[in-house]
């Protein structure tokens, strides 16, 4: 049953956009739309659903559903990008002034979006949170698991995402207003943690996010294995979190700046156990006091080569690749070269050479880094393969 505006609500938002991307989700998608319409959202909304280039029926439904709510809009990828481009599709083509992404094989507990936005106006924060996500399988009744961020009148802080107990807050999607999202810059396109390095990205900008009481989010367990399972299997775990920790590697002090960048991402390490994630997290809850920077830039184990690599990370997310190699270089001497220095070395001569776009670039990087058997490097003898990167990209542009 479609609910009508109420006229008479008083709100400091006028629409709520809600972006649904879509990949093979004929199964799915129409239970995840009708759980919109239990809702009872009383300002404003529309429902942008976006197609990544999909192989099965997926784009008939959204085209059914789109005939059947005039909320529905409907944008076809014509080639599969990911879901981090259609979420940030989506949000190009809606005009709400606050923003919600559903996915397309997950449901809404009823009155969620309701009372998210009612908090968000209450709070006057950036975005916010739900309370519980229950993991079930086929039928929401079908309960697997159910997780909960513990509700609290306190501000959700980034130190929270490496707390094991509250990983929860960047593993499933939030309500958040547009001018967080244009703040941080939209969600990553070059990898497979969209959801989960927004969220990061969210906090780090220190942006204010609540729990809000009541709020339920459901979330499909399918019958082949899980996301996580997937991506850990290709050996891209570690790797996908180095990217996240990439984008916000100034928060960190130096001896943790020092943890990642000598970490071998391409590693083969157990799931959630010694991947960089849980790596990380562990450091986190041994020596909370000195896991940040200070704000004030005058913490105690600052050292050079760390700085060198955090202006080396901006000079690249600058388009300064020349500047980036350069520093790249400085820091093979005062520290050594590990695999995230042959990495960001090869993403930086691939970016330079204008051939591919940045989002390409990263892929290409490893599938080269692949190619040359980055993994069965050792971590503490990579001079040699250093070179080899560097006679790689002499033939590469001497062509």
């Amino acid at each position: 049953m479609i609910k009508f505006i109420n006229q008479n609500y008083n709100c400091m938002f006028n629409k709520l956009s809600i972006i649904i991307p879509c990949y093979n989700s004929e199964k799915t998608l129409s239970e995840a739309v009708s759980s919109i319409y239990r809702q009872n959202i009383l300002i404003d909304f529309e429902i942008i659903l976006v197609d990544d280039y999909s192989l099965d029926r997926t784009k008939k439904i959204m085209v059914e559903l789109s005939d059947r709510y005039y909320q529905i809009k409907c944008f076809f990828h014509e080639k599969n990008l990911g879901g981090g481009a259609a979420r940030n599709t989506g949000v190009k083509f809606s005009d709400g002034d606050c923003i919600f992404c559903l996915d397309s094989d997950d449901v809404l507990g009823d009155n969620s979006l309701s009372r998210m936005i009612s908090f968000l106006d209450e709070k006057k924060c950036d975005g916010v949170l739900f309370e519980k996500n229950i993991y079930f399988k086929r039928k929401i009744n079908n309960v697997i698991s159910v997780v909960n961020n513990k509700f609290s009148n306190k501000a959700v802080i980034i130190d929270d995402l490496f707390d094991e107990k509250k990983t929860f807050l960047t593993l499933v999607n939030f309500l958040y207003t547009r001018k967080a999202y244009l703040k941080i810059g939209g969600y990553p396109e070059h990898h497979d943690f969209d959801t989960q390095h927004f969220g990061y990205k969210f906090l780090s900008k220190d942006l204010e996010a609540f729990v809000c009481q009541g709020a339920i989010y459901y979330q499909r367990i399918n019958n082949y294995k899980s996301y996580f399972q997937r991506v850990y299997e290709k050996g891209e775990m570690s790797l996908n979190m180095y990217y996240i920790y990439e984008d916000i590697i100034d928060r960190f002090s130096s001896s943790i700046i020092s943890e990642i960048y000598d970490y071998d991402v391409f590693g083969k390490n157990k799931l959630c156990v010694d991947e960089l994630g849980a790596h990380i997290n562990a450091l986190y809850i041994n020596n909370k006091l000195n896991f940040f920077k200070r704000k004030n830039g005058n913490y105690g184990d600052r050292n050079e080569w760390t700085d060198l690599f955090v202006q080396a990370i901006k000079s690249y997310k600058e388009g300064k690749y020349a500047e980036s190699i350069d520093i790249y270089k400085k820091i093979a001497f005062l520290h050594g070269c590990g695999k995230i220095m042959v990495m960001n070395l090869v993403r930086n001569y691939l970016a330079l050479s204008n051939i591919y776009d940045i989002n390409v670039v990263e892929k290409v990087a490893i599938k080269t880094l692949e190619e040359m058997k980055i993994k069965k490097q050792k971590i503490k003898n990579l001079y040699p393969f250093l070179v080899k990167i560097f006679n790689f990209f002499k033939k590469y542009y001497d062509k």
